[in-house]
């Protein structure tokens, strides 16, 4: 049985997403802050559930099968230009 790069990544990005998301839950807050809506721990506690579920899918759901590219279709001088102006511009 061959593993696929896709399902080790999605593995590892799991792992990452649930460290983060153990990491999320020691941030402190303050104690006026605790029972707001939303604090410094609420939006990194949601991308790391997130993050764990969009691992998951792509872990459980099967693979596309891979479609071939003509070489030949593809623009790469635009995008080139495109990737300097951007370089030149930040």
């Amino acid at each position: 049985m061959k593993i696929s790069t896709v399902k080790i990544i999605s593995l590892l990005f799991f792992i990452f997403s649930a460290f983060y998301l153990y990491t999320a839950y020691q941030i402190r807050v303050f104690s006026f802050d605790e029972n707001a809506a939303f604090n410094a721990k609420t939006f990194p506690i949601y991308l790391g559930y997130f993050g764990m579920f969009i691992a998951g899918l792509k872990i459980i759901l099967p693979e596309k099968t891979s479609e071939e590219v003509d070489q030949k279709f593809l623009n790469y001088k635009q995008t080139l230009i495109l990737v300097l102006i951007m370089v030149a511009y930040g």
